[in-house]
């Protein structure tokens, strides 16, 4: 029987339109998908009824969903990640954002996310990953 590619794969970004997001799906090696957000993420209307809808559906909870976005659009993500979903969450961030998903979701939901602090980049969307 075909499987689905949500049911097999290692985890869900966020931000895979970005130069970060898309590096990550590409080294994932079709292992992570895309999760469509239908709409900007700094809107004004963050209440937890806009929930992302792919997350909201994930058939295999508990694996990492990277979020590889900008520090000003946290809040807007956050709030629509499910609140049984957010220790799933992994920040990838060139600084620090715990401060950010604080304000965001609370202070005890933001000690259980995962922050990365990231020492590479990607110079342009497709490029590859530069190390120094």
């Amino acid at each position: 029987l075909p499987r689905c590619h949500a049911c097999v794969a290692d985890g869900e970004v966020i931000g895979a339109t970005g130069r970060i997001g898309s590096a990550l799906l590409r080294a994932g090696g079709g292992r992570l998908i895309a999760v469509a957000t239908h709409t900007p993420m700094h809107v004004e209307d963050t209440s937890r009824d806009a929930t992302l809808p792919a997350l909201r559906s994930s058939p295999v909870p508990s694996r990492p969903i990277y979020v590889a976005t900008p520090a000003s659009a946290l809040p807007g993500i956050l709030s629509r990640v499910p609140t049984d979903r957010l220790s799933d969450v992994v920040l990838l961030s060139n600084g620090m954002v715990r401060e950010t998903a604080a304000a965001a979701c609370g202070e005890a939901a933001a000690a259980s996310l995962t922050v990365a602090v990231l020492y590479f980049g990607v110079a342009q969307r497709g490029g590859p990953a530069i190390r120094r």
